[in-house]
């Protein structure tokens, strides 16, 4: 835990006293767990347009497609790297993850053949 997870879990506890109501850990723990795996989610997805946007456009389709799903297996073995957190967000936030790469190595494929 660093300690931004520990100021979120003070900060929840504080509002629930705060409510008049009992600090629930395990609530508060699975909140942070979700924030953090979220971060991570949306900081993988950056880096992955970052790869992305140096690869430039056109190139061979073959070529641009291996590059592309080279980069798709980093962000999935990096966001593995970031959620050392629960076996659950790191499934959960996986599946969320490759859908948006799927989708989004598709638009990127259908541009390149475009422009080729």
């Amino acid at each position: 835990m660093d300690g931004e997870m520990w100021i979120n879990l003070l900060c929840m506890y504080v509002s629930a006293i705060n409510n008049g109501t009992v600090p629930n850990i395990e609530s508060a723990w699975t909140q942070i767990c979700r924030n953090k795996a979220q971060q991570a989610l949306a900081l993988i997805v950056d880096q992955f347009e970052r790869e992305v946007a140096e690869l430039g456009t056109p190139v061979s389709q073959q070529e641009y497609e291996k590059s592309l799903h080279d980069a798709e297996r980093t962000a999935i073995k990096d966001l593995h790297k970031e959620l050392q957190i629960d076996a659950q967000f790191i499934s959960e936030y996986t599946s969320k993850l490759k859908q948006h790469l799927a989708k989004r190595v598709k638009e990127l494929v259908s541009l390149n053949h475009q422009n080729c």
